[in-house]
């Protein structure tokens, strides 16, 4: 597996090694000292409400595929993952949960302004919002 931290040895996963600290969102600063916070998108949606609704045509399909990639386009930088459709697999896990994606922005108000026109949103789904916060000590 590639990613942040991949060339050491320690591949653990041990919170106390240098590759899990790296590996850990904490933002990242761009231009005028602005610090960029993480946020974890989750794309939430009744799933009896989605097995219900009928298989897109051709046509409808490349519809929502272009909403999503002029979402991403006008997220532009601050899209860091554009992330992948989840499927619940454990007992109590929330099978309301169908993807997630990871931004970058400055506050939970600026998340707001790049999700104003998400097509998750517009499909009539919910988006939870997390920060990621480095955890205490580190």
């Amino acid at each position: 597996m590639g990613g942040r931290g991949s060339g050491s040895a320690n591949r653990t996963g041990n919170p106390h090694s240098e590759d899990f600290r790296r590996a850990l969102p904490r933002g990242s600063a761009r231009g005028d000292n602005v610090r960029m916070t993480t946020y974890l998108l989750l794309y939430k949606a009744d799933p009896a409400a989605v097995a219900a609704m009928p298989e897109p045509t051709p046509e409808e399909g490349a519809a929502m595929n272009k909403a999503w990639m002029d979402w991403a386009a006008n997220a532009g930088d601050a899209l860091t993952d554009f992330g992948n459709p989840t499927k619940a697999v454990s007992d109590g896990a929330d099978d309301w949960v169908g993807g997630y994606s990871l931004i970058e922005a400055e506050s939970p108000e600026a998340v707001e302004v790049l999700l104003t026109s998400h097509p998750h949103r517009a499909m009539g789904g919910v988006i939870d919002v997390y920060e990621a916060v480095p955890p205490p000590g580190m």
